[in-house]
């Protein structure tokens, strides 16, 4: 499918590591918390943490966690004035790849099921892989749901996993689409690992009802989950089985979803 957007996503990432004079030893790197008062926080907080071993922190912009470290990189060639300036050899370079891996939560009546999206530059194209043999229509859904609700469709080439279906469908429908905007940084992804997305996206961006939610909640309650995004129209039902420490949030369209999770992070905060 392709989609409607041109230019690949520019993201902040946070650099964390320590400057070793012919190279540099990579630490971790990092998505940018897309709210001002998060990021502050965060790079205050990994500021005193580099400091205490006597490394650094330090933010750049690109599309990728790979490119955002090469321009980097290539700033600390000019500084240093050497031109074989380079990642150290123990430099944490597993976390390249993993960071710009998205998570989110979804469930069925037998379990939580995971979903993992990635954006990277290239040709325009959504690739889903692991849906329900019989959800024909999952990337119609997606790309339609998303961008009728008013958001920009993330460019290049986005790639969701889900890694066991569970026998369900469109029960995870809001789970793959903040997957997908969390990975294009549209979604603050920490904010993911807190909550469960049940709902089925529809192609003009509302949030329709979950078949069987009951038993669904439940899964995910039982798997450790104390946080449930949720059809507006199934809130209470949800609240009325009475689950201790459960927070239950409504979405009726999917824009109330992303402000949601969003929020999330703040109160993480």
């Amino acid at each position: 499918m392709t989609t409607t957007a041109t230019t690949a996503e520019v993201r902040e990432f946070i650099i964390v590591g320590q400057c070793q004079g012919t190279g540099y030893a990579l630490w971790d790197i990092a998505p940018a918390p897309v709210d001002p008062a998060r990021r502050a926080a965060v790079l205050e907080e990994l500021g005193v943490d580099a400091m205490d071993a006597f490394g650094d922190v330090n933010t750049e912009c690109g599309a990728t966690a790979r490119e955002a470290l090469d321009n980097f990189l290539e700033e600390m060639r000019e500084q240093s004035g050497l031109d074989d300036y380079d990642l150290t050899a123990d430099s944490r370079t597993d976390r390249i790849a993993e960071v710009d891996a998205v998570r989110a939560h979804g469930a069925s009546p037998r379990g939580r099921v995971e979903i993992t999206a990635t954006v990277t530059p290239g040709p325009d194209r959504l690739t889903i892989t692991g849906t329900h043999p019989y959800d024909t229509g999952v990337h119609g859904r997606m790309h339609g749901g998303i961008t009728r609700a008013g958001i920009d469709f993330p460019a290049g080439e986005v790639a969701v996993r889900i890694d066991d279906h569970r026998d369900v469908s469109g029960t995870l429908d809001l789970a793959v689409a903040c997957a997908i905007l969390g990975a294009a940084g549209q979604i603050d992804r920490h904010a993911l690992d807190s909550v469960v997305c049940l709902g089925e996206l529809c192609w003009d961006g509302f949030v329709c009802n979950v078949f069987n939610l009951r038993a669904v909640v439940q899964a995910a309650y039982d798997g450790g989950h104390r946080t449930v995004l949720v059809p507006a129209v199934q809130v209470m039902d949800v609240r009325r089985m009475g689950f201790d420490g459960l927070t239950v949030i409504g979405a009726r369209h999917f824009t109330q979803a992303v402000d949601a999770v969003n929020k999330l992070a703040q109160q993480d905060d």
